[in-house]
């Protein structure tokens, strides 16, 4: 994972929301577009790494499950920026149980982030 800086400030939920894109397309055209490019490339290579999906081929009369961003400013104590962290989520709201899945995965804490 890459550092980020920390040198801007934030000291209200308002003044964060509006460091926060809603989208792709806002986070790349906006003043911390860099910060996002990197929080999204070192979250894509954490994908790659972790061995996150599988690459098949896709049935036929079926879609593929589409994803998109989520972005969150992560703070200090003291207001200031501690990192920009970017998620990539699937949109799993489109599937079918049986149709486009078998199993369901459950979140698991790992302890030693808790």
């Amino acid at each position: 994972m890459t550092p980020q800086p920390t040198a801007t400030v934030a000291q209200t939920p308002s003044e964060v929301e509006q460091l926060t894109p809603k989208s792709y397309d806002t986070a790349i055209a906006c003043a911390n577009s860099d910060k996002w490019w990197v929080s999204m490339t070192d979250e894509y290579n954490s994908l790659i790494e972790n061995c996150t999906w599988d690459l098949t081929s896709l049935p036929s009369g079926r879609k593929a499950v589409t994803g998109k961003w989520v972005y969150k400013v992560k703070q200090n104590q003291d207001g200031s920026i501690s990192r920009f962290k970017s998620r990539y989520v699937a949109r799993g709201f489109s599937q079918i149980h049986g149709i486009d899945y078998e199993e369901t995965l459950y979140p698991v804490v790992r302890f030693t982030g808790v």
